[in-house]
């Protein structure tokens, strides 16, 4: 019984997430803490599709896999914002994404 549950978990870990994943994740995590922070859903809806529509996915070529998941920082840090900042930049996607490097690393202005 072990063996396959250990069979299935190796299966499993090969499965490769869409590439631009790492760029729905920053709109997600925009839409989420709006959520969060002014309890509003519809607003972190509109959000997600304003983020949609002015940034596109950019990522860089990467000589390894590892490096893949620091790109996770800019969703990592914009999901952590204080509620204070994210009532402070609002719309304002370009101060949302500024609050990380790694933001300027996969993302463009469309």
């Amino acid at each position: 019984m072990t063996r396959w549950i250990v069979l299935v978990g190796a299966v499993g870990c090969a499965h490769r997430l869409p590439d631009d994943q790492v760029c729905l994740e920053v709109g997600w995590a925009i839409g989420a803490r709006t959520e969060q922070c002014e309890g509003d859903a519809e607003l972190g809806v509109a959000r997600v599709e304003l983020f949609e529509q002015s940034y596109v996915c950019a990522l860089p070529d990467l000589a390894f896999p590892e490096e893949e998941m620091d790109l996770y920082a800019c969703a990592l840090t914009v999901r952590n914002l204080a509620c204070e900042l994210v009532l402070q930049y609002g719309d304002d996607l370009d101060a949302w994404l500024a609050s990380s490097p790694a933001c300027a690393a996969i993302l463009d202005p469309a």
